[in-house]
């Protein structure tokens, strides 16, 4: 039998077939609604925040509705399906999302990526003969159309074949997933995970960060923080003085543009050289500047626990869980730091762009960087505000931030 397939593309003028409509509750330990907590559909990357009752909606109702207006695109036709894959021009900077769906309103397929403009393409998995819809996302422009797969021939005659009634793609037959992730400061992180994108009576408890404070060598006060097993300080370091007492000495502990400002040195913390890092005497009884391991174990935690930026719990994106709230400056990029601030800090660890002292200077508001005691292939962490993960990296002569941690 010979076999033939093609793909026609056509623009659905139909109502929605695949609207979020979530609501629920959340509530302190108290058993009283939780208000300003923000509510995040992970993959789908719809936000919403909690009324006074605690209570919320997430709603995309209008998502699959065609548009007739496609500006940024080179034509009003932007998409052509060919070769297993969605091929389309853009003028301007763009995220697309991609979904694809059965006629039973079944998700196959959900793909992201941030394009810069001109041609780009999309690789599709193979799909059976059938219809397949799509939903393609750019920015916050919706596309839907349908792709007709796979059609046999035998002799030069097209089998026959029926179109499935599309007022099958009712929300109740549709699956996702996908997280629901709620963030407050000072609360632990909550994380849902979601199979129906019309779901009601969601009810959740989220309970206060499990926190305290440490006390270096010179008096200085710190938060802390626990994440999984571990307490972390939420701080940077800012002791110039050794645990016995002795004084680091300023060509291993220098403040950012050597400030004298105490509120300043609170904020920012110290930015340390490798001798001071390595010295084994920073920090009080029970803790210590922490290893390879230490960092490890806290990135590992935080991805399985669903921390990352969508609510996955495999790649490492937790850039925006570490980071804290203010001072980063503001991203167009998906998942990053800067990207919608107040979805930062998940986790508690209020991470701040203090920056580091290379020959001068630089980065405080753009970068973060810790030292990694120990060494080895890298001895520096560091965020930067379109990161989605944590770096790592070898250096030497170089000034950067410490937190200390403990093991529970």
């Amino acid at each position: 039998m010979k076999r033939a397939i093609f793909t026609l593309l056509t623009l659905l003028a139909i109502g929605p077939a695949y609207a979020i409509n979530i609501s629920g509750v959340v509530k302190n330990s108290g058993g009283s609604g939780l208000e300003g907590v923000k509510v995040r559909l992970g993959k789908t990357a719809i936000t919403t925040t909690t009324a006074s009752d605690g209570s919320f909606t997430l709603k995309d109702a209008t998502g699959l509705k065609p548009q007739s207006n496609h500006t940024g695109f080179s034509n009003d036709w932007p998409f052509i399906l060919k070769d297993n894959g969605i091929i389309f021009s853009a003028v301007e900077q763009a995220e697309v999302t991609v979904m694809a769906f059965d006629c039973n309103g079944k998700l196959l397929l959900s793909q992201r990526k941030v394009i810069l403009g001109k041609g780009h393409a999309i690789a599709l998995p193979y799909f059976a003969s059938g219809i397949q819809i799509y939903r393609v996302s750019v920015n916050k422009k919706v596309y839907t159309f349908k792709g007709i797969t796979g059609i046999a021939v035998n002799n030069g005659q097209t089998s026959a074949w029926k179109e499935i009634g599309f007022a099958k793609q009712t929300t109740a037959t549709v699956r996702i997933d996908d997280a629901l992730m709620f963030i407050k400061q000072g609360y632990q992180y909550y994380r849902l995970a979601v199979t129906k994108p019309d779901t009601s009576g969601v009810q959740i408890t989220m309970t206060p960060l499990d926190t305290g404070t440490l006390t270096d060598a010179e008096g200085n006060v710190y938060k802390t923080v626990r994440i999984g097993n571990q307490y972390w300080t939420a701080e940077n370091l800012r002791t110039t003085k050794y645990n016995d007492g002795s004084g680091i000495g300023s060509g291993a502990c220098y403040f950012y543009n050597n400030t004298t400002d105490a509120a300043a040195k609170k904020k920012w913390g110290a930015l340390y050289m490798d001798a001071a890092a390595n010295s084994s005497k920073l920090a009080p009884t029970g803790w210590h500047v922490p290893t390879t391991a230490d960092w490890d174990t806290l990135l590992n935690y935080l991805t399985s626990h669903g921390y990352n930026y969508d609510g996955t719990t495999k790649k490492e994106m937790t850039a925006k869980s570490l980071a804290a709230v203010t001072e980063w400056p503001t991203s167009t990029d998906s998942g990053a730091i800067g990207n919608d601030l107040s979805l930062n800090n998940a986790s508690g660890f209020s991470a701040l762009p203090a920056g580091w002292k290379f020959f001068e200077f630089e980065k405080q508001t753009t970068g973060a960087y810790w030292w990694i005691a120990g060494g080895g292939a890298a001895n520096v962490c560091d965020l930067w505000w379109i990161f989605r993960s944590m770096d790592r990296y070898n250096t030497i002569n170089y000034g950067a931030s410490i937190r200390l941690v403990k093991r529970v």
